[in-house]
């Protein structure tokens, strides 16, 4: 009896060391299946570009100019362009004489006045420097309306926006410097209505954009 009882328990405990066995095997191909392998790459999503911030104005254009004005009175309005300043909406009003005014173009609150002449957003010095006090003095030299150099501009290249224009002198030869919305441009003879020089987007050395020379034409 007690031979059966031993022989009964040995082969018990056989069985359970097979079936811990199976089990740890079963259990560790478990684990193993649920493993990533260690070659694999996740997936990675690329997000679409951020859209280019846009400059928006509670005030309109008109709005800083008139505040322009009663901050630097007796100027006359050459050109104003929206852009910031240290982060703000601003109004930037250029004034004929080489000055102007920086205006919040959200509340109309003048953060700059620039004297005559000092205006940073003007043209300064080189064949564009035809700015300031000389636009006076340059008008009367010239045969060629500003309207009629800026058509002029416009036919000679096509499909632009006009930003502002002004009034150059390049050794005595009077001239038109059209600007473009896309920092290109034309320059005009003031007194023959001629094409002096085209410029291609971006590289108007008159505006606010910094490039190569204009392309003189044939």
């Amino acid at each position: 009896m007690k031979v059966k009882a031993l022989i009964g328990s040995s082969m018990a405990v056989g069985l359970l060391g097979i079936g811990i066995l199976a089990g740890s095997v079963v259990g560790a191909n478990g684990a193993s299946a649920q493993t990533p392998s260690a070659t694999s790459t996740p997936s990675v999503t690329q997000s679409a570009p951020k859209p280019q911030a846009t400059i928006t104005a509670a005030i309109t254009q008109q709005a800083a100019e008139a505040a322009a004005l009663a901050a630097s009175p007796g100027n006359t309005i050459d050109h104003t362009r929206l852009g910031t300043q240290n982060g703000v909406a601003a109004y930037d009003v250029d004034f004929t004489n080489g000055g102007g005014v920086i205006v919040d173009a959200n509340t109309g609150v003048v953060i700059t006045i620039e004297a005559a002449g000092m205006d940073q957003g003007g043209h300064k010095g080189g064949r564009h420097g035809g700015g300031g006090a000389d636009q006076a003095a340059l008008a009367a030299k010239a045969t060629v309306t500003k309207e009629q150099a800026e058509a002029a501009a416009l036919a000679a290249s096509p499909g632009n926006t006009i930003d502002h224009s002004r009034l150059g002198d390049d050794n005595g030869t009077i001239f038109w410097d059209v600007d473009f919305t896309n920092g290109g441009g034309v320059t005009i003879n003031a007194n023959t209505g001629a094409v002096i020089a085209t410029e291609a987007a971006g590289t108007d050395q008159g505006g606010r954009h910094g490039g190569p020379a204009p392309t003189p034409q044939p």
